[in-house]
């Protein structure tokens, strides 16, 4: 039945979230879903040409937690590849990983770093105080994410300016102590 219903619709993606909370106390869930992504890789090969594969592939492996997948297939594109972007943002914390940041730009462009860390702060006023604890540290954490990110693709003009944002917003010895993580390991040798 889930052949029938492409799993990059909006339909599909809640129902890929269950079936992967399903997996994890009944395994065949999960296998139903790879066998999914198994099937789409396969019609991609027939059929090189039908993009919304490239696209099912990519939320595929996401929901499977196999972001190395869609990196291997973003690699697999031509540069200039239409889907390249797409690919970039489905696997964004993939490619952060990987310390892949001029990848992980290409997914996850300045500006939309930048309006996390701009309408966030507003965001946190209208929500209830049970629920501004938790989106004060995903704007943070997510801010820090997107600062190694900059740092690390050579962007230091825009991760000097999220940086002045997020100490504005959040300028506590444990974020402070946290951007220097974050830097490090965008400066750190690859292995």
């Amino acid at each position: 039945e889930l052949q029938a219903i492409r799993p990059f619709s909006s339909e599909c993606k809640s129902l890929m979230e269950a079936i992967r909370s399903l997996g994890r106390k009944y395994p065949p869930a999960t296998t139903a879903l790879a066998g999914l992504r198994d099937s789409a890789v396969a019609q991609r090969q027939a059929q090189p040409d039908r993009r919304e594969l490239v696209q099912e592939i990519a939320v595929l492996n996401d929901h499977l937690g196999e972001g190395y997948r869609t990196l291997a297939l973003y690699d697999s594109l031509p540069p200039d590849h239409i889907d390249r972007p797409f690919l970039a943002m489905v696997a964004n914390s993939s490619f952060i990983e990987a310390r892949r940041y001029a990848d992980a730009l290409v997914g996850k462009p300045f500006p939309l770093m930048l309006s996390l860390i701009e309408s966030g702060p507003r965001q946190i006023e209208t929500w209830d105080a049970s629920r501004q604890a938790r989106m004060r540290e995903s704007i943070v954490t997510g801010t820090l994410t997107n600062i190694e990110v900059l740092t690390g693709a050579g962007k230091t003009d825009e991760a000097r300016l999220l940086t002045e944002r997020l100490l504005v917003f959040d300028n506590t010895e444990d974020t402070r102590y946290r951007l220097k993580q974050y830097r490090d390991r965008a400066q750190a040798p690859r292995p």
